[in-house]
């Protein structure tokens, strides 16, 4: 679900791997171009064609096993519901969305012990309509939303294993998300605020120490949600994803370049509202919040 730049790597790794595959996107336009012209990926200097099966709709589709959810964190019950024609009560739903909520969204619609939800360290931004530049590669970490969905992840793992996406089992994926969370909330709306791409947050010192104290900040509220997290190892890690990524761009500054809304909601948003919970403050993120938001608003005022 989205033949967005995430959409579209695992689309294509998936139908390269030879797994019947197809792609979903409202976008009309993109569609249609992509059902023409395929899919053109770069990596590093070398650039390849796949021909996707892309659709607006799920007219026709017998039910599939896997549905794969790389759609905006706030249009997943709209996706869900596009897709539901071709869902059966034995689909595996599969969140690899930004951000912290998705998996329960998804829980409202298909049986939790069938969702998984996880995290993805693949790389990967959009070039142009139809052409997409895959950043950098990384793990596919996959975990069930409720105790007993054990078999439905590894399902799901398995999937992955087809299309040597790297995918992970965890046994505690709600630690894992919030170690993405950390990462999204220190580079993503830093990014999309400045406009530089992933790499240049660590070469600028003033900007690199403000990723690093939202990290930290993030980390607190993880850490009294109870999913511990280690402040040093998350750092290196956030400085190394960045540093690989180089020329890549975030997701909410490939949104914010398109003027479109952003996850800030279940970004930030969701680490504010920890915290709010836990009774801690949090001035970074809120600070961090605000200013996105207010770039929504802009939008909204034309």
């Amino acid at each position: 679900m989205g033949a967005g730049a995430m959409g579209s790597v695992y689309g294509a790794a998936l139908t390269e791997a030879g797994v019947e595959t197809v792609v979903l996107d409202v976008d009309a336009a993109l569609v249609e171009r992509l059902g023409r012209d395929g899919l053109r990926l770069v990596r590093d200097d070398e650039e390849a064609t796949v021909r996707l099966d892309v659709r607006t709709d799920a007219a026709g589709l017998e039910p599939v096993d896997f549905v794969v959810f790389f759609v905006k964190a706030f249009a997943t019950e709209a996706a869900a519901e596009l897709i539901a024609p071709a869902t059966s009560a034995g689909t595996v739903a599969i969140s690899l969305q930004n951000g912290w909520g998705a998996g329960e969204r998804l829980a409202a619609v298909y049986a939790p012990d069938r969702v998984a939800i996880g995290v993805s360290y693949q790389s990967a931004t959009v070039r142009a309509p139809g052409l997409v530049e895959r950043t950098a590669t990384g793990a596919t970490v996959i975990g069930s939303l409720v105790p007993g969905g054990e078999e439905a992840a590894r399902q799901a793992c398995g999937l992955f294993a087809l299309a040597d996406l790297e995918p992970q089992f965890s046994e505690d994926v709600a630690a894992v998300v919030w170690e993405k969370l950390v990462l999204n909330t220190a580079a993503n709306p830093t990014a999309a605020l400045s406009r530089l791409p992933a790499g240049e947050l660590t070469q600028l010192p003033e900007m690199w120490a403000l990723v690093q104290d939202i990290a930290r900040e993030t980390i607190g509220v993880a850490n009294a949600t109870g999913c511990a997290i280690d402040s040093e190892d998350s750092l290196a890690h956030i400085e190394q994803t960045l540093n690989e990524a180089a020329k890549g761009k975030g997701s909410m500054l490939q949104d914010v370049e398109a003027g479109r809304r952003t996850e800030i909601d279940v970004i930030t948003g969701a680490v504010v509202r920890a915290a709010a919970s836990a009774g801690l403050d949090a001035p970074l993120n809120e600070a961090i919040y605000a200013l996105v938001r207010g770039y929504e608003r802009s939008l909204e005022l034309g």
